[in-house]
């Protein structure tokens, strides 16, 4: 055997031999220093962090974006319904006594049938169905009109409703 090497304290005989302790430790620190440096777990890495919150931020704002919007609130004036608000998101809206129609009524004024919400370019217009008590827009029987911010609406002269566009 060289002069500084012995046996290794683990190994049978005829075992390589190993550095002594001395020598061990600079190879060791020599190793080291030639070693590239430990990978970091990914938890420490900005990249997954930057991922995650670019796609919360831009989720959130598709959400936002693709939110429906709401196109005007029907406001009941007097009846059964008095102080109760209906908001639309979508049209056409179909107003009347009928189990069938999107907004119901019960007062007995109001036709099964009674009369739609309409969507005509980027306005609202309400359309009367030849109910027998009529549409009245501000106080004017209508069979078609125009709806704008603060319209008061009658459905057979006795339920009245008050119209909030969007703005």
């Amino acid at each position: 055997m060289e002069p500084g090497l012995r046996r290794c304290p683990s190994c049978f005989a005829g075992a390589r031999a190993m550095a002594s302790p001395r020598d061990m430790a600079e190879r060791t620190v020599l190793l080291a220093a030639e070693a590239p440096p430990a990978a970091r777990p990914w938890w420490r890495q900005p990249a997954p962090w930057l991922w995650l919150v670019t796609i919360v931020v831009v989720g959130g704002a598709l959400a936002i974006w693709r939110r429906p919007r709401r196109l005007f609130d029907l406001v009941v004036e007097n009846g059964v319904e008095a102080g109760c608000s209906y908001e639309g998101y979508q049209l056409p809206v179909r107003l009347g006594a009928a189990d069938g129609n999107d907004i119901t009524f019960v007062e007995v004024c109001v036709s099964r049938n009674h009369t739609v919400l309409e969507r005509r370019g980027s306005v609202i217009e309400i359309v009367g169905l030849n109910s027998e008590n009529g549409t009245f827009v501000n106080g004017e029987r209508v069979s078609r009109q125009r709806l704008v911010d603060g319209d008061e609406i009658s459905l057979g002269g006795g339920l009245d409703l008050s119209f909030e566009g969007r703005g």
